[in-house]
């Protein structure tokens, strides 16, 4: 994981699971493992995503056995990617195990219609996923924000600082903002050039997807909506 997803916070594997399967499922996984498997959070439910692996266990040991479909947000994007047959991103949501951090997750579905088995997931700390796209020294500055408003709250990616003390939506010599679509997820970019720096005219959208798809390339979260065919849209 450190070589292709050095950003990620884990990698891991979750199994569907239907109810009626749910006794058998569990007595394998048992038997797998030499010790009772334990399936969070209590309840009885029509059907369960298990996460089943997850590496570095050293940091993702705390979600073995949880059923990522008792967290809303993790149910729609699993469902969403199962039916496309695709790659879906959860919003930002927060996991048991570690409650201080806003968490987003990649599904990538195993097996279709009948053959369909659960997913394979990344998990990112939400200040993680585009990490490493720009230098520290760069004079271009990019944000990355939740949804269409610029807002110091639905900000989750900077940069060139700590989001939880940043700034909200920066401004520069120049700048450019675009709404995107990705994963199925919406968001609007934020690119600013930082004093001393020179950059495009601004009003320029062309340039600006230039831009934007610059940035984007260095994150390996876009390049793997590029590797499993999927795409980013400028709205």
């Amino acid at each position: 994981m450190e070589k292709n997803h050095p950003h990620a916070y884990g990698i891991g594997y979750a199994a569907y699971v239907p109810d009626a399967q749910m006794a058998v499922f569990s007595d394998g996984v048992s038997g797998d493992v030499g010790f009772p498997f334990r399936v969070f959070p209590a309840g009885r439910r029509p059907d369960y995503f298990v996460v089943r692996e997850a590496d570095p266990r050293d940091r993702n040991d705390g979600l073995i056995g949880y059923d990522l479909g008792s967290e809303l947000a993790a149910r729609t994007a699993a469902e969403k990617a199962r039916d496309q047959f695709g790659i879906v991103m959860t919003g930002s949501l927060l996991l048991m195990d570690d409650p201080e951090h806003r968490a987003r997750i990649l599904f990538f579905p195993v097996g279709k219609d009948a053959s369909f088995r659960g997913w394979v997931f990344l998990r990112y700390r939400g200040e993680d996923l585009f990490k490493g796209i720009l230098a520290p020294e760069s004079p271009i500055a990019f944000q990355v924000f939740d949804g269409p408003s610029l807002t110091r709250e639905a900000l989750f990616f900077d940069s060139h600082g700590p989001v939880r003390s940043g700034p909200g939506p920066r401004s520069g010599n120049w700048s450019h903002v675009q709404a995107i679509e990705a994963a199925g997820q919406y968001w609007t970019l934020n690119v600013t050039g930082l004093p001393g720096g020179a950059g495009p005219k601004a009003g320029s959208g062309r340039t600006f997807r230039s831009l934007a798809a610059l940035v984007l390339a260095g994150s390996g979260f876009f390049g793997i909506l590029l590797l499993g065919g999927s795409e980013w849209r400028a709205k």
